[in-house]
C-alpha cells in the first residue's frame, strides 16, 4: 500500500488555485467580487453615455425653445412694422422727428435680436452692460402705444433713481415686449395695461416674504385689467409651447421671459384671478456701488 505522502505526490497541484479549490467558499467569494466589480464599471460606463446623451437631448430642447422664442419676437417686431404706413399716413405721409426715432428703435431691436441668434450659434456670450430699467421700460411703452388698440391705455409708474441692471439690452426688451403683448392680449375689450418699476432694499419685507436672497433688487410688474387667468393656466403658463389661444398662439412669449429672468438670477410671481385681471411681478438683483 502507498503511504499517505506517495499519494499526495501522486495527486496533481494547482499552486496558487489550490486553496480555492479545497476551500469552495472562497472560491464563491472572489467570483461573486469580481462579477459585482464587473456590473459595477458596466453601469458606470453606460451610465456615462446616458448622461450624454441627455445632455445632447436637453441642448437640442434649449435649441429649440431659443430659435422659437427669437422667431416669436421677430415676429412681433414685424407685426410692428406692418403698422408703420399707417403711422405715416396719420401723419399726412410726411413722418415727424418722433416717427423717424420710432422706426430707428424698431429696427435697432430687431438687429439687437439677429445679434442673439448669431451669439448663441457661435456660443458667444451675451453682451451684459449697466441697463436702465426705466428707459427701458419708457421706450417700449411708447412704441407699443403707437401701434396697440386705442382702447388700450399703457401706463408707467417709474421709480426714481433706480440702480443700473447687470444685464443685456436685448433681453431686457424682449421681456418687456412679451410681458406687455401678453397683456395686451388679455384685454381684448380694451383696459389698462401698467408698466412699474421700484426698488427693493435688503430690508423690504418682500424679501423674506417671497424667499428672494439678501441682496438689493428692482422690481418691475405688469398688470392689466383683462380677462385673468384659472389656476390650471397659472400652473402651465411658463411651460413652453403651453397656450390658451389655440392656433393664434405658439407658448413662447412667456416662456422665454422665465428664461431670460433665470439667466439674470430673478425670480418671478404670478398673481391673477379670472375676470380680474393679472400681475407679473419680476425681481432682478443689482449691485449698489459703494
Amino acid at each position: 500500500d502507498a503511504s499517505e505522502n506517495e499519494i499526495n505526490d501522486a495527486l496533481p497541484h494547482f499552486g496558487f488555485f489550490e486553496p480555492y479549490c479545497i476551500y469552495p467558499f472562497i472560491t464563491f467569494l472572489l467570483m461573486a467580487t469580481l462579477l459585482v466589480i464587473s456590473y459595477i464599471l458596466m453601469a458606470k460606463h453606460y451610465a456615462h453615455l446616458l448622461e450624454k446623451q441627455l445632455l445632447q437631448a436637453q441642448k437640442m430642447e434649449t435649441s429649440a425653445i431659443f430659435i422659437n422664442g427669437i422667431a416669436h419676437d421677430f415676429n412681433n417686431i414685424i407685426q410692428l412694422m406692418k403698422g408703420i404706413p399707417d403711422m405715416l399716413n396719420e401723419s399726412g405721409g410726411k413722418p415727424f422727428e418722433s416717427d423717424i426715432k420710432l422706426i430707428s428703435d424698431i429696427t435697432e431691436r430687431a438687429a439687437n435680436l439677429t445679434s442673439q441668434l448669431t451669439n448663441f450659434y457661435l456660443r458667444a456670450t451675451s453682451q451684459y452692460t449697466k441697463v436702465d430699467l426705466n428707459k427701458c421700460a419708457e421706450s417700449t411703452s411708447e412704441i407699443l402705444q403707437r401701434f396697440f388698440d386705442r382702447k388700450i391705455s399703457i401706463e408707467t409708474e417709474l421709480a426714481d433713481s433706480l440702480p443700473f441692471l447687470r444685464a443685456s439690452i436685448s433681453e431686457i426688451e424682449q421681456l418687456l415686449m412679451n410681458l406687455c403683448i401678453n397683456a395686451r392680449d388679455a384685454m381684448p375689450k380694451g383696459g389698462t395695461l401698467l408698466v412699474k418699476t421700484e426698488f427693493i432694499s435688503v430690508d423690504s419685507t418682500d424679501v423674506p416674504l417671497r424667499k428672494l436672497p439678501r441682496t438689493p433688487h428692482v422690481l418691475l410688474t405688469v398688470s392689466d385689467t383683462g380677462t385673468g387667468m384659472s389656476k390650471e393656466v397659472q400652473k402651465n403658463i411658463f411651460v413652453p409651447f403651453y397656450t390658451t389661444k389655440g392656433t393664434l398662439g405658439t407658448g413662447i412669449g412667456l416662456s422665454t421671459v422665465s428664461i431670460i429672468v433665470d439667466n439674470l438670477k430673478g425670480r418671478i410671481f404670478l398673481e391673477s384671478k379670472e375676470g380680474a385681471g393679472s400681475k407679473f411681478y419680476i425681481y432682478l438683483p443689482v449691485e449698489i456701488n459703494k
